[in-house]
């Protein structure tokens, strides 16, 4: 028969566990959303979050500020060369 205090013990470290888990979750959770919110507000140039202790969030939000850099060159170098062939066209 297991004495009380296993029984205290085993309680407490479920407790400690759970605990640990639920702040896991909360913190997995707010990271996300900050990298949600950053995403939804890349046309206004918003500065991207940072992650003390998200290294691969931090590289998330990275590769998706280069995305935006390179999708706004993209769009310049069409834009230029639509003006530059109607220019072309009125001559």
């Amino acid at each position: 028969m297991p004495r009380a205090t296993d029984v205290n013990c085993s309680l407490i470290i479920s407790i400690v566990t759970l605990i640990m888990a639920g702040l896991v979750a909360w913190w997995l959770r707010q990271s996300t959303l900050l990298v949600t919110r950053y995403t939804q507000s890349l046309a206004q140039d918003t500065k991207k979050p940072y992650f003390y202790l998200g290294r691969e969030l931090n590289e998330l939000t990275d590769t998706i500020e280069s995305m935006k850099h390179r999708l706004e060159n993209r769009a310049y170098v069409t834009d230029y060369v639509h003006t530059l062939t109607h220019e072309l066209k009125a001559h």
